[in-house]
């Protein structure tokens, strides 16, 4: 078993928004439903603060790694200076991939809940001090689409515009691509404290989490 605690879903120490006490509501109700049909509940979140430094620990070793597949794999006609300026630009398009990102997850999911994109919320909320976009499902999923919604980020904008970048000397696309990597690092610790999830349970469906970095899982 998880050594994650079973505590009260929604238990924070912010203040929710209305969107937020709505989906705690609902999602209580739907708590209610399926302790009446025999589910056991766990919740497996994560600490926004070891996200943080997860991150900040990550960044160096993946700029590292970046720069050297670069200059390892990128084509001889590469050139190691950035065809556009790391200021503004990078700004601009980093902002709206922060938003794709969030439209990944949403539209990945939609394809598996029963309600489709009725399923999906999105909406903006304070998060480290920044208005942050955010996207959750409200509606519980089976294990294999919610991992695959929770890292499909991580692959569409993260790994292959690195693998793109490399490939074809673009060090501005390489670069984007490791930072958005490593904006998904939060979605790559929510899904392996769910892969280090044991049970014994027949039945195993995930509720993404409606007001923390995490997920609740139900087994029975």
């Amino acid at each position: 078993m998880s050594h994650s605690k079973t505590d009260r879903p929604g238990k924070s120490d912010r203040r929710l928004s209305a969107a937020e006490q709505r989906r705690l509501d609902h999602f209580q109700n739907v708590c209610d439903r399926m302790a009446a049909t025999g589910y056991a509940r766990e919740v497996l979140t994560i600490s926004p603060v070891l996200a943080n430094v997860v991150v900040i620990v990550a960044a160096v070793p993946l700029a590292f790694l970046t720069f050297w597949l670069y200059r390892t794999f990128a084509p001889a006609t590469a050139t190691d200076s950035l065809e556009v300026d790391l200021g503004l630009p990078l700004i601009l398009v980093a902002l709206a991939l922060v938003f794709a990102h969030e439209l990944i997850h949403g539209l990945t999911w939609a394809i598996f809940s029963q309600n489709h994109l009725h399923d999906i919320e999105f909406g903006m909320m304070w998060k480290y001090l920044m208005l942050m976009p955010y996207c959750t499902c409200k509606t519980p999923l089976e294990l294999g689409p919610y991992v695959l919604g929770g890292l499909a980020p991580l692959v569409l904008l993260g790994i292959l515009p690195m693998a793109l970048g490399i490939a074809t000397g673009s060090l501005f696309v390489t670069i984007l691509g490791a930072f958005m990597a490593l904006s998904a690092a939060g979605d790559v610790m929510i899904v392996t404290k769910l892969l280090r999830f044991r049970t014994n349970a027949c039945e195993v469906v995930i509720f993404d989490h409606p007001t923390e970095a995490g997920s609740v899982i139900f087994t029975r």
